[in-house]
């Protein structure tokens, strides 16, 4: 038992290597069939291995966009927390800026401090928050996908959809030739039956 699962390691470690310089080969450009020459392989071999390689690189692909995705979800989710923190802080406070000049006194007494302007921010600090809070839902919604119409909905397994796409097509095909070698059997026996 131990030595047929030696066997099997190897054997996937061979293909593992073997895998590497086909797309090695393929990175610099060359063709299936000069890697399948150099390698001493079949190009049936290469085109499998190169399946198999583009499979991977796929997969590969999709796992770091999703990583990617969950560490920009997580941060917008920091960003938003905070903002509703400042904004629940400075909920109901506006932002008041007085200007106060010393003026001289009319009877030559002492210059008093008087308030000669009063300017009330348009817009409350806590509104500012609010801003910032849709323009991080929006940013999420995005990243999602969730606000684009035309976007095609695949449910993040690409090389799935893909597979089921092609297995329509291949349906589709073999349906359209059975019923054209349905309409031929057809005519083929009308001219039998007439002569």
């Amino acid at each position: 038992m131990g030595e047929k699962t030696h066997k099997k390691a190897l054997k996937r470690m061979e293909i593992r290597d073997r895998r590497r310089q086909v797309s090695a080969l393929y990175m610099r450009g060359w063709t299936q069939f000069e890697i399948a020459k150099s390698l001493s392989l079949s190009p049936t071999t290469v085109y499998s291995d190169l399946k198999a390689v583009r499979k991977e690189w796929l997969n590969k692909a999709i796992n770091n966009y999703q990583a990617r995705q969950a560490e920009e979800l997580a941060k917008l989710d920091n960003l938003e927390k905070e903002c509703w923190k400042q904004y629940h802080a400075l909920m109901g406070k506006e932002k008041v800026t007085e200007i106060k000049r010393l003026l001289p006194s009319g009877d030559g007494g002492p210059s008093v401090m008087t308030t000669v302007e009063r300017r009330v921010e348009t817009q409350p600090p806590w509104e500012r928050y609010l801003d910032k809070i849709i323009t991080i839902i929006e940013r999420r919604c995005r990243l999602l996908g969730i606000n684009e119409p035309d976007r095609l909905d695949i449910g993040g397994d690409l090389a799935a959809a893909l597979r089921e796409l092609a297995d329509r097509e291949k349906a589709y095909t073999e349906q359209q030739e059975k019923g054209e070698m349905e309409n031929d059997n057809s005519h083929g026996n009308e001219g039998n039956q007439n002569a």
